[in-house]
């Protein structure tokens, strides 16, 4: 049986790779029928996945029991695939080495490939050249590691969207995206962006100030 592929796009941010988002599950049952499986029941479970792993849930608002378990979840359903399953978020780019790493582990027995996509300026940023070598080191192979730097002559979102075509195997071609595509990514951003927003301005909870007492052995 050929082994299992993950492509897990990353970003980075402004990079105009947001739309896929919002773009993947509207288009998963086209990819389907190219044996690209997109496992994600609900439309905000990725992005809840990387509140989890990254442990940012009350900068976004949410309660931990909110998004705990919102990662195993969608592994599972990894897990059931026999080919290629492809997944997105941006969010994933803050990861720490450590997070990193425990993402990885829980796909074990997958091949994992790391998506970068960033806009030529940014390309030429530390920040880039470091998010590289960190899922270098993650993935342990440079050969899993793609970078898709937008020319600065062309659309973002068609560029993209063709180009990770090539990579995991799909024809966008077959899966037009128009105005309503950036339309609704512009929105999820900006719900996003006001989400956090609504969350700074919430006043700490006593106990979640509290520090946690350890357990006497």
């Amino acid at each position: 049986m050929a082994r299992r592929i993950v492509y897990l796009h990353l970003g980075l941010p402004g990079s105009g790779a947001g739309f896929l988002e919002t773009a993947l599950p509207e288009h998963a049952a086209t990819l389907a029928t190219f044996g690209v499986a997109h496992p994600v029941a609900a439309p905000d479970e990725m992005f809840r996945s990387a509140v989890e792993i990254r442990r940012d849930h009350r900068a976004w608002g949410y309660r931990r029991r909110d998004v705990e378990g919102t990662w195993a979840g969608i592994c599972r359903r990894v897990r059931k695939q026999r080919d290629r399953v492809l997944l997105s978020q941006e969010l994933l780019t803050g990861c720490t080495p450590d997070q990193a790493d425990l993402l990885l582990d829980t796909l074990a027995g997958a091949e994992v490939h790391a998506v970068i996509t960033a806009r030529r300026a940014d390309a030429e940023r530390h920040e880039f050249a470091a998010l590289t070598a960190l899922w270098t080191g993650a993935v342990r192979r440079p050969d899993r590691v793609h970078t898709l730097v937008v020319p600065a002559d062309v659309e973002p979102l068609g560029w993209i969207w063709s180009e990770l075509g090539e990579l995991v195997g799909f024809d966008a071609a077959q899966m037009p995206l128009g105005a309503d595509t950036a339309v609704a990514a512009y929105g999820l951003a900006r719900q996003r962006e006001l989400q956090r927003v609504r969350a700074a301005a919430q006043p700490v909870s006593a106990a979640a100030r509290r520090p946690r007492r350890r357990s006497a052995r």
